[in-house]
C-alpha cells in the first residue's frame, strides 16, 4: 500500500492512504458488494440525511504493528458492536458486524505500508463512517447509505495531543449525556457542540 497527504490537510502532519473501503446500501436492494478504491472528497446531494439532520455515525480503531511484525487491531469487536448499535439508534441500516471485521482487515492488510514500525511508538488510525445520503425531504430514514473506511498514520507529534496532561473544564450548564441521550453513542452531536465549550475553556487558559 502507499500513503499521501490530501490536498485539502497539508499542514495536518496526518498521512492518509491512497485507498479507502467503501460499500453502499440501499433499502430496495440492500448491502452491495464492498470494494477497495481510490480514496477521495465524498460528493453527495445538499439535501442529504447526513447534511440536513446529522444521520451519520463513525467510530475509529487503532492499528499498531509489533516487533513480531505483525498487526494488531485494538479491540475492534468491541468498537464494532458499539458502531453497530450506534447506526441502529440512528435508524442506519444494520450489518454483520463480523463481515465488517473482515473487510476491514483485508483493507488493513492492503496499506499495511501506512502503520509505524514498532519502536517509533506510533499507530495508525482506521476511521470507520455510515452515512445516510438519501436526498429526500423530510425526517425520516434514509432509503440509501454509504459506509467507508479510510486510515491515517499517526506520528510521535500528533500522538502527543492524546498524551500531554490536560486542566479540564467542567461546566453544569453544558451537559453532554444524561438519561436517554445519545451520549453513550458515536454520533455528529456528540462531538460538534463541544467545540464551543472548548472555545470558553480555551479563552479561560485551560
Amino acid at each position: 500500500g502507499s500513503y499521501a497527504k490530501l490536498p485539502y490537510s497539508p499542514e495536518s502532519g496526518l498521512e492518509y492512504t491512497s485507498n479507502m473501503l467503501e460499500a453502499k446500501w440501499s433499502h430496495n436492494y440492500g448491502w452491495n458488494p464492498a470494494y477497495i478504491v481510490p480514496i477521495s472528497n465524498i460528493s453527495m446531494n445538499p439535501s442529504s440525511k447526513m447534511l440536513m439532520y446529522g444521520q451519520q455515525v463513525f467510530d475509529i480503531l487503532k492499528a499498531s504493528m509489533g516487533f513480531d511484525n505483525r498487526i494488531r487491531l485494538f479491540r475492534p469487536r468491541l468498537h464494532l458492536n458499539l458502531f453497530r448499535k450506534s447506526a441502529e439508534r440512528l435508524a442506519l441500516p444494520d450489518f454483520d458486524d463480523e463481515e465488517l471485521l473482515q473487510c476491514i482487515k483485508q483493507f488493513v492488510l492492503s496499506e499495511a505500508a501506512l502503520i509505524p514500525p514498532a519502536y517509533s511508538n506510533a499507530s495508525a488510525e482506521i476511521r470507520i463512517v455510515l452515512a445516510g445520503i438519501s436526498p429526500t425531504i423530510g425526517v425520516e430514514p434514509s432509503k440509501e447509505a454509504l459506509l467507508y473506511v479510510h486510515m491515517i498514520r499517526h506520528t510521535p507529534q500528533t500522538l502527543l495531543q492524546y498524551t500531554t496532561p490536560k486542566n479540564v473544564y467542567i461546566d453544569p450548564q453544558f451537559a453532554r449525556s444524561w438519561p436517554g441521550s445519545l451520549g453513550q453513542y458515536q454520533t455528529l452531536t456528540n462531538f460538534a457542540p463541544t467545540l464551543y465549550v472548548n472555545h470558553i475553556a480555551q479563552s479561560m487558559g485551560k
